[in-house]
Protein backbone atom coordinates (compact mmCIF):
# COMPACT_ATOMS: atom_id res chain seq x y z
CA UNK A 1 0.00 0.00 0.00
CA UNK A 2 1.33 3.41 -0.58
CA UNK A 3 2.70 5.25 2.63
CA UNK A 4 1.70 8.72 2.03
CA UNK A 5 -1.29 7.94 0.08
CA UNK A 6 -2.63 5.87 3.24
CA UNK A 7 -0.99 8.32 5.06
CA UNK A 8 -3.05 11.65 3.59
CA UNK A 9 -6.27 10.12 3.00
CA UNK A 10 -6.20 7.88 5.83
CA UNK A 11 -5.89 10.53 8.72
CA UNK A 12 -8.32 12.35 6.99
CA UNK A 13 -10.80 9.70 6.97
CA UNK A 14 -10.06 8.34 10.44
CA UNK A 15 -9.94 11.52 11.94
CA UNK A 16 -13.38 12.80 10.11
CA UNK A 17 -15.05 10.04 10.90
CA UNK A 18 -15.84 11.66 14.67
CA UNK A 19 -17.40 14.35 12.73
CA UNK A 20 -21.63 14.60 12.70
CA UNK A 21 -21.32 16.76 9.03
CA UNK A 22 -19.08 16.41 6.23
CA UNK A 23 -16.03 18.16 6.20
CA UNK A 24 -14.35 20.28 3.62
CA UNK A 25 -10.96 18.13 2.09
CA UNK A 26 -9.12 21.23 0.66
CA UNK A 27 -9.94 24.61 1.39
CA UNK A 28 -9.39 25.35 -2.40
CA UNK A 29 -11.61 23.12 -4.20
CA UNK A 30 -13.45 24.27 -6.92
CA UNK A 31 -16.93 23.52 -5.60
CA UNK A 32 -16.27 25.81 -2.74
CA UNK A 33 -15.03 29.01 -4.93
CA UNK A 34 -16.38 28.98 -8.26
CA UNK A 35 -13.33 30.98 -9.90
CA UNK A 36 -11.43 27.40 -9.14
CA UNK A 37 -11.11 24.60 -11.92
CA UNK A 38 -10.91 20.88 -10.89
CA UNK A 39 -7.89 20.77 -13.52
CA UNK A 40 -5.64 23.51 -11.97
CA UNK A 41 -6.64 21.89 -8.74
CA UNK A 42 -5.57 18.34 -9.63
CA UNK A 43 -2.28 20.04 -10.81
CA UNK A 44 -1.75 21.89 -7.42
CA UNK A 45 -1.89 25.18 -9.00
CA UNK A 46 -3.86 26.95 -6.39
CA UNK A 47 -2.02 27.74 -3.10
CA UNK A 48 -2.88 25.83 -0.07
CA UNK A 49 -2.50 21.94 0.80
CA UNK A 50 0.45 19.69 0.67
CA UNK A 51 1.40 17.89 -2.45
CA UNK A 52 -0.02 14.83 -0.73
CA UNK A 53 -3.29 16.19 0.57
CA UNK A 54 -5.20 17.51 -3.06
CA UNK A 55 -7.59 15.02 -2.72
CA UNK A 56 -11.49 14.75 -3.78
CA UNK A 57 -13.98 12.33 -3.13
CA UNK A 58 -16.21 11.12 -6.33
CA UNK A 59 -19.59 9.31 -5.76
CA UNK A 60 -21.50 7.13 -8.43
CA UNK A 61 -24.70 7.82 -8.09
CA UNK A 62 -25.65 8.62 -11.62
CA UNK A 63 -23.87 5.18 -12.31
CA UNK A 64 -26.52 3.51 -10.56
CA UNK A 65 -29.40 4.19 -13.41
CA UNK A 66 -27.34 2.84 -16.25
CA UNK A 67 -28.46 -0.40 -17.61
CA UNK A 68 -24.76 -1.16 -19.13
CA UNK A 69 -22.21 -0.51 -16.33
CA UNK A 70 -19.59 -2.93 -18.26
CA UNK A 71 -17.29 0.46 -19.34
CA UNK A 72 -16.93 0.82 -15.36
CA UNK A 73 -14.95 -2.11 -14.84
CA UNK A 74 -14.03 -2.85 -11.32
CA UNK A 75 -15.79 0.81 -9.88
CA UNK A 76 -17.90 0.18 -6.90
CA UNK A 77 -21.22 2.53 -7.89
CA UNK A 78 -22.21 2.17 -4.06
CA UNK A 79 -19.51 3.24 -2.93
CA UNK A 80 -17.51 6.71 -2.40
CA UNK A 81 -13.43 6.97 -3.92
CA UNK A 82 -10.77 8.94 -3.11
CA UNK A 83 -9.10 10.47 -6.14
CA UNK A 84 -5.90 12.81 -6.15
CA UNK A 85 -3.23 13.68 -8.73
CA UNK A 86 0.53 13.39 -8.28
CA UNK A 87 2.25 15.92 -10.87
CA UNK A 88 5.70 14.38 -10.23
CA UNK A 89 6.50 11.13 -8.57
CA UNK A 90 7.49 11.91 -4.38
CA UNK A 91 9.23 9.23 -2.10
CA UNK A 92 6.20 6.92 -1.33
CA UNK A 93 3.75 7.72 -4.19
CA UNK A 94 4.52 7.15 -7.77
CA UNK A 95 3.41 10.07 -10.48
CA UNK A 96 -0.66 9.58 -12.11
CA UNK A 97 -3.65 9.41 -10.61
CA UNK A 98 -4.53 7.44 -7.01
CA UNK A 99 -7.72 6.10 -5.90
CA UNK A 100 -9.22 4.55 -3.44
CA UNK A 101 -11.96 2.61 -2.81
CA UNK A 102 -14.32 3.48 0.58
CA UNK A 103 -17.04 1.62 1.48
CA UNK A 104 -19.50 3.19 3.78
CA UNK A 105 -18.69 2.72 7.82
CA UNK A 106 -15.86 3.63 10.12
CA UNK A 107 -12.63 2.01 9.87
CA UNK A 108 -11.76 2.00 12.80
CA UNK A 109 -13.46 1.07 16.57
CA UNK A 110 -12.04 3.71 19.09
CA UNK A 111 -11.45 7.05 19.41
CA UNK A 112 -7.68 6.88 17.24
CA UNK A 113 -6.43 4.26 14.92
CA UNK A 114 -5.23 0.92 16.11
CA UNK A 115 -2.38 -1.27 14.21
CA UNK A 116 -5.67 -3.56 13.78
CA UNK A 117 -7.62 -0.44 12.04
CA UNK A 118 -4.66 0.12 9.61
CA UNK A 119 -4.74 -3.17 8.55
CA UNK A 120 -7.97 -3.59 7.89
CA UNK A 121 -7.96 0.01 5.72
CA UNK A 122 -4.95 -1.30 3.79
CA UNK A 123 -7.55 -4.72 2.86
CA UNK A 124 -10.67 -2.48 2.00
CA UNK A 125 -9.76 0.68 0.35
CA UNK A 126 -8.08 -1.17 -3.09
CA UNK A 127 -5.70 1.77 -3.23
CA UNK A 128 -3.96 2.26 -6.23
CA UNK A 129 -1.27 5.12 -7.59
CA UNK A 130 0.92 5.56 -10.48
CA UNK A 131 -2.41 5.45 -13.07
CA UNK A 132 -2.47 7.23 -16.00
CA UNK A 133 -4.29 9.83 -17.16
CA UNK A 134 -4.16 13.98 -17.48
CA UNK A 135 -6.31 16.39 -15.32
CA UNK A 136 -4.94 18.65 -18.22
CA UNK A 137 -7.32 16.86 -20.17
CA UNK A 138 -10.19 16.36 -18.11
CA UNK A 139 -8.89 12.83 -17.76
CA UNK A 140 -9.11 10.77 -14.41
CA UNK A 141 -8.52 7.37 -13.57
CA UNK A 142 -10.22 5.30 -10.78
CA UNK A 143 -9.67 1.71 -10.02
CA UNK A 144 -7.71 2.17 -13.26
CA UNK A 145 -10.64 2.79 -15.67
CA UNK A 146 -10.09 6.25 -17.26
CA UNK A 147 -12.70 8.38 -16.99
CA UNK A 148 -13.14 12.43 -17.74
CA UNK A 149 -14.64 15.48 -15.89
CA UNK A 150 -16.24 18.70 -16.52
CA UNK A 151 -13.92 21.23 -15.43
CA UNK A 152 -16.43 23.80 -13.83
CA UNK A 153 -18.73 21.19 -12.17
CA UNK A 154 -17.10 18.34 -11.76
CA UNK A 155 -19.66 16.09 -13.65
CA UNK A 156 -18.05 12.64 -14.06
CA UNK A 157 -18.72 10.68 -17.94
CA UNK A 158 -17.38 7.30 -18.64
CA UNK A 159 -16.01 6.55 -22.16
CA UNK A 160 -19.47 6.63 -23.83
CA UNK A 161 -20.18 9.77 -22.52
CA UNK A 162 -22.82 8.81 -19.75
CA UNK A 163 -22.87 11.17 -16.96
CA UNK A 164 -22.25 8.51 -14.30
CA UNK A 165 -20.73 10.78 -11.13
CA UNK A 166 -19.73 13.93 -9.57
CA UNK A 167 -16.41 15.46 -7.85
CA UNK A 168 -16.84 17.09 -4.57
CA UNK A 169 -15.21 18.68 -2.22
CA UNK A 170 -16.23 16.74 1.15
CA UNK A 171 -16.59 13.52 2.79
CA UNK A 172 -18.91 12.32 5.42
CA UNK A 173 -18.14 9.94 8.57
CA UNK A 174 -19.83 7.13 7.20
CA UNK A 175 -17.71 7.50 3.40
CA UNK A 176 -20.66 8.07 1.59
CA UNK A 177 -19.50 11.11 0.22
Amino acid sequence: MNKALAGALGLALFSQNVYANPTPVNSNCPSRFPGHVWSDFFMHRYSGGAPAGIFAGLTFKDAKALKDRSALGPIDVDACYQVQFHPQAGRDYRQGWASMHLPRGSFFTGDRPTPADFARFKQVTQSMDGLPGNPALRQINVAGVMLTFDNKTGLVRDSAGNRIGQLQCYLTPDNSC
